[in-house]
């Protein structure tokens, strides 16, 4: 990773590692390297992928809050942040609004969003306590206070 001296530096230095490393990563999977690997060094990097994803979808959920907050949407003529995010990314509709989804989580589950970002919980692991909150409002003072137990046993299930 490239040393930078700002926080804005250090973002766009870590983007453009990111994104250099998933070309390496995809030319590597998608050819010779993955036919000759062992099974077991493919198993390792399977479940290092996972991980991954999990890391990813975090990442994407708090770049997406930041972004959502900014300016840049609505500067460009669009009505909602998931409006921008549909045409941007031709990722659709369902897609733009998981990712908005994800960023108002991050914000409201501080001890289970910090699971997702190391890998160790899922999005769906952070979808079920956002149901829970959902289903019974009641209960949502005493969720807050138990999410750090909530986390710790929903890091060891799928």
């Amino acid at each position: 990773m490239t040393s930078t001296s700002s926080p804005a530096l250090a973002l766009r230095d870590a983007h453009a590692d990111a994104v250099r490393a998933i070309g390496e990563l995809s030319g590597a999977a998608g050819g010779e390297s993955l036919a000759i690997a062992t099974d077991e060094a493919v198993a390792e990097c399977l479940v290092d992928l996972f991980e991954i994803r999990r890391r990813l979808e975090a990442t994407i959920a708090d770049v997406t809050a930041r972004f959502s907050g900014g300016t840049t949407w609505s500067a460009e003529g669009f009505r909602t942040a998931r409006d921008w995010l549909r045409a941007r990314t031709t990722d659709g509709l369902a897609p733009a609004s998981r990712a908005l989804e994800g960023a108002h989580w991050m914000r409201d589950f501080p001890v289970i969003t910090d699971a997702w970002r190391s890998g160790t919980a899922s999005r769906a692991h952070v979808e079920v306590l956002a149901d829970a909150h959902e289903m019974f409002p009641r209960l949502s003072e005493a969720l807050v206070g138990i999410e750090p137990e909530l986390t710790a046993h929903a890091c060891g299930v799928d």
